[in-house]
């Protein structure tokens, strides 16, 4: 009688313990969390950079954020306040630094603020899980963000002062809101879908053209006639432009203020009226004209003016920086074999992020290779990206299958980044940040496999991924150091951070 009510009493426990709400909707979610975060942390002190406030895989604009966030907490313009970037990032710096202090106050400088933004990556990986709640069953939500947690890719932008990081937090909550709520009859969502399409815009400028593809999927999945359903998209367009509205009251003060002081002589006006920033035009011609190699390059104002950096005192660049989007059409009109040549190249650079690994070492791609100018490194050893690419492929097209309507949206998020690499530059840093709609795809093809498959395949990634992070918490204590070589400073001797570099891992 007692084995009886034993067995009973253990039943009633196990039953319990599946129908807790705590182990259903947090205990999951809080434990990718912490592994994603242990994870970024064992990947910032598993390298000699650590103290650095960029990483060696990835220096893009991270000094210029720095510089800014540091001019907005002194209350002073930088670059005389010309929205050369967008700003959300440098304010979230300067709200970094105002509560921890600015680099400098620590003995080791870097590592405080890599630790936050570690955070802000590991808040995507929970977002990615409810994300692929939305279309997957939970094992494969698991694999997914294991996968995300585990990314080299994500491990960088972790490491270092970048948009990137960001944006993927504001993409994937927006993703997720508006995937949930695809049949839309909200204003409060509405409202808040607004506000994040306007702060995406703020971090990113190409974000703003996301706009008519997320309205284009709440028509394809109305369910009422659009008279009925159009007041919605109008509250999303409003929030939209208010949420930049007082940036663009700032810009349009700076600029006018600007032209009033700066534009003599045969320099040209700049519009004051400017959305998030005025630098399209003049990269726009920078990644379209003869001299163009697919990626960053200023080559065409150092080739016609004799400056290599921006300068709007030079009358050639200012022309450029506000007409920028004429010359590059004009170019691309005269010469569409060259700009289909240039397209392929933007593309192939672009995908180098699909050969980007797993765990700190980069697993199986390595850690030899070359950082592009203001992007991200890629590796030499890049076969992974070939097998990677073609499960995102195939992943592309069973989500199409499955329920087009639910998740066409996940096709506009890559679409509307094919689009913006055409018409700008290749980088590896445009695939990273929209890395977690490249594992959905990746999901959609585990969710096609049987389910004794993908209890296999999880088991595999969990003692995977438990190893690879354990490997990575041991080889803290002897971290990583590289060699580094490329363009120098004629004046310092110093290796130009934002230039081409090749990376190489030195022996241990």
């Amino acid at each position: 009688m007692e084995k009886v009510e034993d067995k009973a009493i253990n039943t009633s426990v196990e039953e319990e313990l599946h129908s807790s709400p705590f182990l259903k909707n947090i205990a999951i979610p809080v434990g990718l969390f912490l592994f994603s975060f242990l994870e970024r942390v064992f990947f910032i002190l598993g390298n000699l950079d650590r103290k650095y406030p960029f990483s060696v895989f990835y220096y893009g604009d991270a000094m210029k954020y720095h510089d800014y966030a540091i001019s907005l907490m002194k209350g002073a313009l930088y670059d005389n306040g010309i929205p050369y970037h967008p700003p959300f990032f440098a304010w979230v710096m300067a709200g970094i630094y105002y509560l921890m202090g600015t680099p400098g106050q620590w003995a080791f400088s870097g590592i405080p603020y890599k630790i936050v933004y570690a955070l802000i990556n590991s808040c995507v990986c929970v977002l990615l899980y409810y994300l692929a709640l939305q279309f997957a069953q939970k094992k494969v939500a698991i694999i997914i963000c294991l996968l995300f947690s585990l990314s080299f890719g994500m491990c960088v932008l972790s490491a270092t002062p970048n948009n990137e990081n960001v944006y993927l937090l504001i993409l994937t909550a927006m993703l997720l809101i508006a995937v949930k709520n695809r049949v839309l009859n909200s204003y409060k969502i509405a409202v808040v879908l607004g506000i994040l399409m306007g702060t995406g815009a703020l971090t990113r400028a190409e974000h703003l053209v996301f706009l008519p593809f997320l309205l284009l999927y709440f028509y394809i999945n109305k369910e009422k006639p659009l008279r009925q359903s159009q007041k919605y998209y109008v509250v999303i367009v409003l929030f939209t432009f208010l949420t930049l509205a007082p940036w663009m009251a700032r810009n349009y003060i700076i600029i006018s203020s600007f032209n009033a002081h700066y534009s003599t002589g045969n320099l040209e006006l700049m519009s004051p009226f400017v959305l998030v920033t005025n630098y399209g035009p003049v990269n726009f011609v920078m990644a379209n004209n003869q001299t163009a190699q697919g990626g960053f390059s200023r080559e065409i104002l150092n080739t016609l003016s004799g400056e290599a950096s921006l300068n709007l005192n030079n009358s050639q660049h200012r022309h450029y920086f506000i007409h920028g989007y004429r010359e590059g059409i004009k170019w691309i009109l005269q010469n569409p074999a060259d700009y289909l040549w240039l397209c392929i190249k933007k593309v192939s650079i672009s995908l180098d992020a699909m050969a980007l690994g797993f765990t700190s070492w980069d697993v199986p791609s390595g850690l030899n290779g070359l950082r592009r100018a203001v992007d991200v490194f890629a590796p030499h050893n890049n076969w992974f990206k070939y097998p990677f690419t073609l499960l995102v492929i195939a992943g592309f097209i069973f989500s199409l299958l499955k329920d087009f309507r639910k998740n066409i949206l996940f096709h506009f998020v890559v679409v509307h980044k094919i689009i913006v690499i055409l018409l700008f530059y290749g980088y590896v840093r445009q695939i990273l940040s929209i890395y977690v709609v490249i594992l959905i795809f990746a999901g959609f093809v585990f969710e096609k496999l049987k389910p004794k498959m993908i209890k296999m395949l999880l088991i595999v990634i969990v003692v995977g991924a438990l190893i690879g992070c354990i490997y990575d918490g041991v080889t803290v204590a002897n971290p990583k150091n590289y060699t580094v070589s490329g363009s120098s400073d004629p004046v310092t001797g110093y290796i130009i951070q934002d230039a081409k570099m090749e990376i190489m891992l030195k022996k241990q």
